[in-house]
This record gives structure tokens, sequence and C-alpha cells, in this order.
């Protein structure tokens, strides 16, 4: 007679597993993914998603080229109109650094951004009540920004489809609303609703997934704490909004 397994222990520990399937389920299983313990996993994750993302955008850098001098001569000209002493000529000087630092800035910018939003989802969990620990938000951050690296990818197809070169701004390479946009149209109004692209989106819900299986919050709960995350990320274009440009 075969004997029975004895019952799993209710407080078993989480599942573990190796950093490349984790980053594997972030796609296509992150419920599963935040239901182990990912303790220790933030700084890596965090680099692996910055510099394949970065690196993938530095090698977008002649797809995204016409979209990113058309952004600067634009934004400068705004700046133009209240700042005469800035010169054509300053400005075309100017323009190499911009570009460049568009491009190759990205490698500082991504651990940057995916930090704060790591704050802003520690933040937002002690407002629903979630039990998620500032190393665990930060966690959270950096498996939720995981999508950043399919945008790149899209937008290198999207370049060689569409032909790069007749994108006239960043936002056209967008999916979402904000590529049907007027190119010369206000950047803070493009900015905001470039926040409810599908990268944006897909970052924010899995903001939500892993507030709920971390924090043991109900799926409602955590729903609420990713709006927040989502609200908090239209900080940066509120200055554009408000001088309406």
């Amino acid at each position: 007679m075969s004997e029975s397994l004895p019952p799993r222990p209710s407080g078993a520990a989480p599942e573990k597993s190796g950093l490349i399937d984790d980053l594997l389920d972030v796609f296509i299983a992150p419920t599963k993914l935040f239901s182990r313990n990912l303790k220790g996993r933030f700084f890596a994750v965090m680099m692996i998603v910055s510099i394949v993302s970065a690196g993938l955008g530095l090698v977008n850098k002649g797809v995204q080229y016409t979209a990113m001098e058309s952004d600067y001569l634009r934004t400068m000209a705004a700046t133009q109109a209240e700042t005469p002493e800035l010169t054509d000529e300053i400005i075309q000087m100017q323009k190499p650094f911009a570009i460049g630092a568009q491009t190759y800035g990205l490698f500082v910018a991504f651990p940057l951004i995916i930090f704060c939003v790591g704050i802003m989802t520690f933040l937002a969990s002690k407002i629903v009540g979630a039990d998620v620990n500032f190393g665990a938000a930060l966690t959270i951050g950096a498996f939720a920004y995981a999508p950043r690296i399919i945008e790149q990818v899209m937008i290198a197809i999207q370049g060689a489809v569409l032909d790069g070169a007749n994108f006239t701004s960043r936002f056209q390479f967008s999916i979402g609303a904000a590529r049907f946009l007027p190119p010369d149209g206000p950047m803070g109004i493009a900015g905001a609703i470039a926040r409810t692209d599908l990268f944006t989106i897909w970052i924010t819900v899995l903001v939500g997934i892993g507030i709920a299986k971390i924090g043991k919050v109900p799926a409602s709960k955590a729903a609420v704490a990713a709006i927040i995350v989502w609200a908090l990320g239209m900080i940066p274009v509120l200055p554009a909004l408000l001088k309406g440009q």
C-alpha cells in the first residue's frame, strides 16, 4: 500500500527560481513571478532591464534621429521665444549634444526611473495598506519596467517597416493615441496622452500585480495603488501642461 505524502504546510516558503526564469515570467506569468521569493533581485534586474533597454535605444538612434531632431528644434523654438539671446547658431551648435544625451543618457536615466517607480510603488502601497517594504517596492518597480525592452524592439520594427526618417516626433513611435497627434502640437498634452500607451499601461498593470501578490491585498486595493503610481508618473509633464507648451 502506497504511503500518501504529507500535506504542504500553509506557511511554506515562496517558490524560488533562477533570474532568467524570473525575467521571462514577468512577460508570460507575472502572477507566478510575484508569488516567488524575489529578495535580492532588485539590483540585478534593474541593471539588466536598464542596460538592455538603453542598448536597444542606442541601436535605434538612427531610426529615431529625425524625430529627436524635430522634437529638439520645437522645444528650442519655444525656449527661444522666452529667451531672445538664445540664437539659432547656439541652438544648432547644441543639437548634437542634446541628441546624444537623449541616447547615451538612457544608461543613466533608466536606472533612475526604475528607482523612482520603486519609490512611487512604496508610497502607493502604504496608502492602500499593502505590506510592501521599500526593498520589495524597488523589486516590483524593476520587474515592472521590463516592458520597455519590448518597446525598444517595437521602435526598431516600426523604423524598418514604416521608415523612421518620416517620423517627426518621438510620440509617433508610441503604441497608443499619442502617435496620432499633430507632431507640432503642445508637447505637454502629447506627454500626458502618451501615459495611456500600451507599454505604460503594461507597466502599471505589473505594478498592481506585484503589490497584490507581495503586499497581500485584494486586487481592488492593488489596482488603486497602481493607478496612484500611474498618476504620479504624470509629474514630469506637468510644467509643460501648465505652461500650455
